[in-house]
């Protein structure tokens, strides 16, 4: 029998190691990269375009990491990804995320933004509120998106069943297309204003957001889910403020994702707002939560959110 030598040997196991874990990336200095995933939205959504800043920020910061935002359905699906161990990271509206909430699963990073939702029709549909929405087709947004549960709830709070209005799953943009083309008499879109999908649809059409009064948000709905106002002049035409509802959005993370590692991604985030600001204007708003936030949310943050906080002085 023919003797295989040590160098093949070892090289056969490389190979093996290769095509079961693929390749090493390396890191600007040429160290080994650890990948870390972001579940954030659709394109052109504001999960997606915020990810986008921080992932900037962070990869030019930590050469040994290398951040990728992923294209999802939205902070549905974003969760389901975190408790499958499929990302690492995830924007999610909070009320969603606490339906969900495992602490053995993921845990809190750091409040993004309060998001409002946002159901927009056009002049001459002759709706002018939310019950004139039975018996209509209206975009509950993109399949897996938190909008998906919130609107058919406002519905719901305004006398209007599952079954009395047809539901539409559609991207934000496409929604605003549909719309555009008379085939939707109405669509809603979660973010924070401006929301470009809306911008797009208002620099065509004139649009109506519709009113989501506070005290129907207040008798059915409790925190994170909150009344909101869009403000006059947020759109093009929109020439009045326009109570609607809202949730505040934060980055929840594995929890087994390293201390050290959370640490460097929170200081890189947060230290640069300024600039994550100049990517949407809720960048300012990007902050960690107080202990005292976290009890009454009843959530556990993250180790190294914490150590970056007790650093920073903003953590008891």
């Amino acid at each position: 029998m023919k003797k295989i030598s040590g160098t093949v040997v070892c090289g056969m196991i490389l190979l093996m190691m290769f095509v079961l874990i693929g390749p090493v990336q390396e890191g600007k200095a040429g160290s080994p990269q650890t990948q870390i995933s972001i579940a954030a939205g659709t394109p052109g959504a504001i999960f997606y375009t915020l990810g986008a800043g921080m992932s900037k920020v962070i990869n030019s910061e930590n050469p040994d990491l290398n951040v990728i935002v992923e294209q999802t359905g939205g902070a549905r699906e974003n969760t389901a990804l975190l408790l499958n161990k499929k990302v690492e990271m995830g924007f999610c509206s909070d009320d969603v995320a606490l339906k969900s909430y495992n602490p053995q699963f993921y845990v809190y990073g750091w409040l993004n933004y309060i998001t409002d939702v946002e159901i927009v029709t056009l002049d001459g549909t002759k709706i002018d509120g939310i019950k004139d929405l039975k018996g209509r087709k209206v975009s509950l947004g993109p399949s897996g998106s938190a909008a998906n549960v919130l609107v058919r709830e406002v519905l719901k709070a305004y006398g209007i069943g599952e079954k009395e209005f047809e539901a539409q799953f559609l991207e934000w943009e496409k929604a605003s297309d549909a719309m555009g083309d008379g085939l939707l008499a109405a669509a809603s879109y979660m973010g924070a204003w401006p929301m470009s999908a809306v911008q797009s649809l208002a620099a065509r059409k004139q649009i109506k957001i519709l009113t989501v009064d506070p005290e129907i948000i207040k008798k059915n709905f409790k925190l994170p889910i909150r009344p909101v106002v869009v403000p006059a002049g947020a759109y093009a035409g929109l020439g009045k403020e326009v109570p609607t509802i809202g949730v505040s959005t934060s980055v929840w993370i594995r929890a087994d994702l390293a201390e050290e590692t959370v640490y460097r991604i929170a200081k890189s985030v947060l230290t640069n707002v300024d600039y994550i600001s100049k990517v949407h204007r809720v960048g300012k708003e990007l902050r960690v939560m107080s202990k005292k936030e976290a009890d009454d949310l009843g959530v556990k943050v993250h180790p190294g959110v914490i150590r970056f906080a007790r650093e920073t002085g903003k953590w008891e």
